[in-house]
């Protein structure tokens, strides 16, 4: 099961909570201007379907955008579609971050939706 690895992604996010890619440089909204893709990788945005990288896609040019609470909304869409049947638990119980699919006062940050990013990116990493 992938679960010890999402919770071990999900926990060192959470322990990290800096907004840093590999790098160590910032990541900013115009950032996410550049694609996933980029941000991802070329071995793990190959992992994803169809429907994940059109939300992705999304989810980058909104955040870019400086409308986080869209990224995060697609975002989400990505992580319930790479975690489907493989989760115990929903989505909010493992991202720090309420999904605005479910609740339509939430207002996410841009923090927030590279939050949920980088959770992407490290379930997809260890899923290598």
């Amino acid at each position: 099961t992938i679960l010890p690895q999402i919770e071990v992604a999900v926990e060192a996010e959470l322990r990290a909570r800096s907004v840093r890619h590999r790098r160590s440089a910032p990541v900013t909204a115009a950032t996410f201007l550049r694609g996933p893709r980029d941000l991802l990788g070329e071995v793990a945005y190959g992992r994803l379907s169809t429907e994940a990288r059109w939300d992705l896609a999304e989810a980058c040019r909104a955040i870019g955008q400086h409308l986080p609470t869209a990224g995060v909304f697609h975002l989400y869409r990505v992580w319930i579609g790479l975690t489907a049947g493989q989760v115990e638990r929903s989505p909010p119980d493992l991202l720090p971050v309420p999904d605005p699919g479910r609740d339509r006062s939430v207002r996410c940050t841009e923090r927030d939706a590279v939050s949920v990013f980088l959770a992407i990116r490290r379930l997809l990493e260890a899923s290598e």
